[in-house]
């Protein structure tokens, strides 16, 4: 097995655990805090073997639809500061007005260290794309509310964009445009 997939799978861990076991936990935590009735059945003919039945469409739109927003922001707001750090850090090696508004808002430990390979961010990002074809198709069919569809696309378009600036600033730094030298 070569290196990169080895720490490919090493990084994807975290975030596949994070979905896992956040949809798991936020299902149960809210059908215990409504004080919801349910019932647990087993099938061998559906994809999933063991499902959760509640009583009403109503209760199963509540629940599905605060799992999801809990287990998409258990992948975003990671991602979406995984991104922001390494942007900060690209652009105060640019620009020196960026370094002095990190120390006005006292985040200047955000850029002392690079510990946000690329990798990492893509790794996060697709985890995060996965997350959001879950919730986007959950809208659409009713399971879910629409606005936390909306909400999951839009922040995985940006996720998107942040993380193809992203690569295309490391790879300027290895290929530079324009007689430009990156460091």
């Amino acid at each position: 097995m070569s290196k990169l997939l080895k720490r490919a799978l090493k990084l994807s861990i975290l975030p596949a655990s994070l979905m896992v076991v956040g949809k798991f936990l936020s299902v149960f935590i809210l059908i215990a805090l409504y004080s919801l009735q349910f019932s647990i059945e087993s099938s061998s003919s559906s994809l999933f073997s063991i499902q959760i039945f509640l009583q009403t469409q109503e209760q199963v739109l509540n629940v599905n639809s605060i799992s999801n927003l809990i287990t998409f922001l258990l992948i975003a707001l990671p991602t979406l500061y995984i991104i922001a750090r390494k942007t900060f850090m690209q652009s105060a090696r640019e620009n020196p007005r960026t370094i002095v508004k990190l120390t006005r808002l006292n985040i200047l430990k955000w850029v002392t260290s690079d510990k946000t390979p690329i990798l990492q961010i893509t790794i996060w990002t697709m985890f995060l794309w996965i997350i959001s074809g879950v919730c986007i198709a959950s809208s659409m069919s009713g399971n879910t509310y629409m606005w936390i569809g909306v909400l999951s696309g839009i922040s995985s378009i940006l996720a998107a964009w942040g993380m193809v600036r992203t690569f295309e600033t490391e790879t300027d730094k290895i290929y530079p445009r324009e007689n430009k030298a990156y460091y």
